[in-house]
């Protein structure tokens, strides 16, 4: 009978001490982000960007994307929202980070202010960013106006 009390005991304890673990590993995670240097980037316009990329930002644009396209040294980082109502939305970048062997892209849409004069046509708020390339993966964080 303690032979079983005892392994429920020290089962009990490996499941709290991975618990607590899975739970040092986020914040780890989130302190490794706020310590990660920024990304050096340069936002770009369709016209500057290679064709492909912007045929594929055409065919993407519809709904919420991110992807990146690499020609050579240069990196290119497209990110968008998907299809709006109406013009007047803006996308600010939250994060640029250059974590090594995964750049993290943190960016929200932001909604036309209540009473701004907006183009009545849908549009399709997006960005496209150009890098030089690492390698890295690219991890994309997107979050909607609201």
């Amino acid at each position: 009978m303690r032979r079983r009390w005892g392994r429920l005991l020290a089962l009990l304890i490996a499941i709290i001490f991975t618990c607590s673990a899975c739970n040092g590993g986020e914040e780890s995670a989130q302190e490794d982000e706020a310590a990660a240097p920024d990304l050096a980037y340069e936002i770009i316009s369709n016209d500057q960007a290679p064709q492909k990329l912007s045929e594929k930002i055409q065919q993407e644009r519809g709904e919420k994307f991110g992807f990146s396209y690499r020609n050579g040294e240069d990196l290119y980082i497209a990110f968008g929202f998907g299809e709006k109502p109406t013009g007047g939305y803006s996308i600010q970048i939250t994060a640029a980070k250059n974590m090594g062997n995964k750049i993290l892209i943190e960016a929200c849409l932001v909604a036309p202010q209540a009473g701004e004069v907006v183009s009545q046509n849908v549009s399709y708020p997006y960005l496209i960013l150009l890098a030089q390339d690492t390698g890295a993966e690219i991890q994309f964080r997107l979050k909607d106006a609201g």
